[in-house]
C-alpha cells in the first residue's frame, strides 16, 4: 500500500460536488479508536494542491516536503490543544 493520489476525473467530480479538500486516511483510524471508546480529534494539513487541469501532479517527495514545512505550526497547534485538553480534564 502507500499513498494513492486522486485521478483527474476524481478531482473534477469532487470539485463539481463542492469539495475543497481531500483527506488521505484519517477515517479508518478514527472509527477504530471510537469503537474502543477512545476520544479523538481530527487534524489535517493540506500538503498539495489538487487541480485537475494542471499538468504537474505533486510527487510523494513534494508532499513530504510540504508536510515538513508545515510541521512547526502544526506542532504548535497540537501542543496548544494538548495543554487545553489537560486543563479541561
Amino acid at each position: 500500500p502507500g499513498p494513492n493520489y486522486e485521478t483527474r476525473a476524481e478531482l473534477r467530480m469532487f470539485r463539481q460536488l463542492g469539495g475543497d479538500a481531500i483527506g488521505m486516511s484519517s477515517i479508518p483510524e478514527m472509527l477504530a479508536a471510537s469503537q474502543r471508546g477512545v476520544r479523538t480529534v481530527g487534524l489535517a494539513t493540506i500538503t498539495n494542491e489538487c487541480t485537475p487541469d494542471v499538468p504537474h501532479i505533486a510527487s510523494g517527495e513534494e508532499v513530504l516536503a510540504m508536510a515538513h514545512a508545515a510541521e512547526p505550526r502544526f506542532r504548535k497547534l497540537v501542543l496548544s490543544l494538548l495543554a487545553r485538553f489537560a486543563v479541561e480534564r
